[in-house]
């Protein structure tokens, strides 16, 4: 093998592992910005929790914001079992509330041409929920309820 060969097949190696990364990563910060911008400038950030620690101070706040009518966004990740899962929600300073969920591989496994998805719902109402699934594990439910107009 030549080495202009071996130079293109380090390059589609580079290419092909790099890829998942890539798309991760800017989806991640598609469904962020996405979030932030239905609250609008000066919303409060509440927070983005995890999945593992307890959810409670981001759950609060948004919660609180939703009573005062206050403009906010927030972002919960859940347990994907082959995805990265997170629902996000947010209040702009004219009253609308988002619930955004965001899938970084919808169609299960994906080696190539994977694209994340984001779905948007509008509500006139909304609350969160947290509960822990059990004493003993670290893990917490979050429970996002969304009242749709007309509902």
């Amino acid at each position: 093998m030549t080495r202009k060969h071996l130079i293109w097949v380090a390059v589609g190696l580079l290419a092909i592992t790099a890829y998942p990364i890539a798309t991760h990563y800017a989806g991640t910060f598609w469904f962020t910005w996405k979030t932030e911008h239905r609250a609008g400038q000066n919303a409060l950030d509440c927070g983005h929790a995890v999945v593992g620690p307890d959810p409670s101070a981001t759950v609060r706040c948004v919660n609180e914001s939703l009573n005062l009518r206050r403009p906010f966004h927030a972002i919960f990740e859940h347990k994907g079992i082959d995805s990265s899962v997170a629902t996000g929600v947010a209040r702009s300073r004219d009253g609308s509330i988002t619930l955004l969920r965001y899938d970084s591989n919808p169609g299960g496994i994906c080696l190539v041409l994977c694209f994340a998805q984001i779905t948007e719902q509008k509500c006139t109402r909304a609350s969160v929920e947290a509960s822990k699934l059990a004493p003993v594990v670290p893990f917490w439910s979050v429970k996002l309820r969304c009242d749709e107009p007309g509902a």
